[in-house]
């Protein structure tokens, strides 16, 4: 991430819309999941973002999410 798109989503997250948003990620098993899991969790949105290898696990949990259901 270039510094001008971390300050930029550094200033967008402190913006209070009144919104819960969270996020699921389908990556590839690389070393890519590993890093962005690091940043997320360095970020302290580990709550809010979801990692996952497929597509429909990913949908499953961002329905949970909605629905009011932990998984």
């Amino acid at each position: 991430m270039t510094p001008y798109a971390r300050a930029r989503n550094e200033a967008l997250r402190k913006v209070d819309f009144g919104l819960t948003v969270y996020t699921a990620l389908v990556l590839a098993s690389t070393m890519a999941i590993y890093l962005s899991t690091i940043f997320v969790r360095a970020m302290g949105q580990s709550d809010k973002v979801y990692f996952s290898r497929s597509r429909a696990d990913a949908l499953q949990h961002l329905q949970a999410r909605i629905t009011g259901q932990q998984r």
